[in-house]
């Protein structure tokens, strides 16, 4: 597997890689234990590689699929771990659980590990809401978009708690590959409320807007 040029909104600080793993099993809520138990090994061979966190989560409206996220330090440095022989033993490991030939593959020009003083991480919430937008003019769907992330952070308050979880995203590293629009990928904790209504604000600056649901897999 090998990444495309990298785009012209390439960043040099950490970037988020974000990994769509269809499976082999029809029921992703229920998985075998011999690919979870290859999914955590995955996970921490993920870790020690790139020194950063990486996390599961499974699609609730789409085939099944998993959705991995995770952080490195470069666009750079995820390219030179992908022909490794680590990471070639990865995918020997994993070719029964996931359909391997299918993995879709791509990077932000955001670190969403990164947390905002006074917020909880995003992927400490049970559901996180995945949106992703695609984009004409990047400067007005960037001013709008601020607008729609501080309200978004208002009403999604962790359950139990006055806590607010942080609301991030990044531009699409990759280059242009839907009819020359840029795409920004949004992410944020949706245990305390329905944020969809909140949509309609910035309608009028993206082209088209897919939001997804996701649980986190939890692997213990």
């Amino acid at each position: 597997m090998s990444l495309p040029n990298p785009h012209p909104h390439s960043s040099p600080i950490r970037i988020t890689e974000v990994a769509i793993l269809p499976l082999n099993h029809p029921n992703p809520v229920y998985l075998p234990y011999y690919t979870l138990d290859h999914l955590a090994m995955a996970k921490n061979v993920l870790e020690a590689s790139s020194g950063h966190t990486f996390t599961y989560y499974r699609s609730l409206n789409e085939p099944p699929a998993l959705y991995l996220f995770g952080s490195w330090d470069s666009f750079e440095a995820h390219a030179a771990f992908l022909p490794s022989p680590v990471n070639l033993e990865l995918l020997k490991l994993l070719k029964d659980d996931l359909r391997i030939d299918a993995i879709q593959m791509w990077h932000l020009d955001a670190d969403i590990f990164k947390v905002e003083e006074g917020r909880k991480s995003i992927l400490e919430a049970g559901t996180l809401g995945f949106g992703r937008y695609i984009v004409p003019d990047v400067e007005e769907f960037l001013e709008k978009y601020g607008g729609l992330r501080e309200n978004l952070i208002e009403v999604s308050k962790c359950v139990g708690s006055e806590a607010r979880y942080q609301v991030t995203g990044g531009l699409k590293i990759e280059q242009r590959d839907v009819e020359e629009w840029d795409m920004f990928y949004r992410f944020d904790g949706e245990d305390g409320a329905d944020l969809s209504e909140l949509q309609f604000s910035i309608n009028e600056a993206v082209r088209e807007t897919v939001v997804q649901h996701l649980k986190r897999l939890e692997l213990v």
